[in-house]
């Protein structure tokens, strides 16, 4: 009988000789659900905490910001997956879902607009959000081109948590980790595309913020649903962040001091005493949330 070393000397031989087949073990590959759970794992190893509440929470979720509801077959730019706690992300639940109707209702690019989903989410706004409904004329439900409307107070109101949600994952991106904070006000201001007020964002955007940037997807055309600029001043700890969706709406935001927000010049079209171009205390995503929500009742 061949002792250990003569069997090791054996299979050695085998090894070298490569006319002899070897049997080689191998692991099985993992499956998608497998994959999916090791980078979900491996997304909250690396990001533990909530950027939408500065950390007060364990991140519980993966967040889409924007929300993918924004774009069309929900197909969002890559790249754009932040931490989140559920409290923050259900918070902002309905103000996602009332901007996403007022994106997809006002882009004029017809290729960005499917009829299905822009019905799903005036179903979802009348359960969730009635006061934010767009007050559209019935005889515009009767064309081909998207319908003109009317936005409520409270739709405004919504459309400020969905844009200070963005701009705060913005900033944790952008600064690589670090979270919006009591330290900082928050600005943000928005118009409809081919408005005076949008023309001023516009040239205000190109004046202070860095090179157009355009969100893609992998293997997916999104066209001009999503276009964003940004600009971080370390120095003075703010960033400014416009984003653009389609021929719809144009957001310019702002985080930073309140000394370096106490510089930013109204622009010419928004009344100075309006209250959508006024800095506002830091306040997490779910007080936000909350506060929407006791204004209903």
């Amino acid at each position: 009988m061949a002792n250990d070393d003569e069997a090791s000397i054996a299979e050695n031989r085998d090894e070298d000789d490569p006319g002899k087949s070897q049997v080689r073990a191998s692991a099985p590959r993992p499956t998608r659900a497998e994959r999916k759970a090791r980078e979900r794992a491996a997304f909250f190893t690396a990001h533990p905490r909530c950027c939408y509440c500065n950390g007060e929470r364990v991140s519980e979720e993966i967040d889409h910001a924007p929300a993918r509801i924004c774009f069309r077959d929900k197909a969002g730019p890559e790249g754009f997956e932040f931490p989140a706690c559920g409290e923050c992300n259900r918070a902002a639940a309905a103000s996602e879902q009332v901007s996403a109707l007022h994106i997809r209702m006002f882009d004029h690019n017809g290729e960005n607009l499917r009829k299905e989903d822009l019905y799903r989410l005036v179903e979802g706004v009348a359960n969730n959000a009635p006061e934010a409904m767009p007050i559209v004329p019935i005889e515009a439900w009767e064309r081909d081109a998207p319908p003109t409307a009317s936005i409520t107070a409270a739709a405004h109101r919504h459309l400020e948590v969905f844009a200070t949600k963005i701009l705060y994952a913005m900033y944790y991106r952008v600064t690589a980790g670090q979270m919006a904070n009591h330290r900082l006000r928050r600005l943000v201001a928005w118009a409809q595309v081919g408005t005076p007020a949008a023309e001023d964002l516009s040239r205000m955007t190109e004046a202070w913020f860095g090179e157009l940037r355009v969100g893609e997807r992998g293997n997916v055309d999104i066209g001009d649903q999503f276009h964003f600029r940004h600009a971080y001043n370390s120095a003075h700890g703010y960033l400014g962040f416009s984003m653009s969706f389609g021929r719809s709406l144009l957001f310019f935001c702002v985080l930073g001091p309140a000394k370096q927000l106490a510089t930013l010049k109204t622009p010419r079209s928004i009344d100075r005493r309006s209250r959508y171009w006024k800095p506002f205390r830091y306040q997490p995503i779910r007080e936000l949330g909350i506060a929407l929500k006791r204004r209903r009742a």
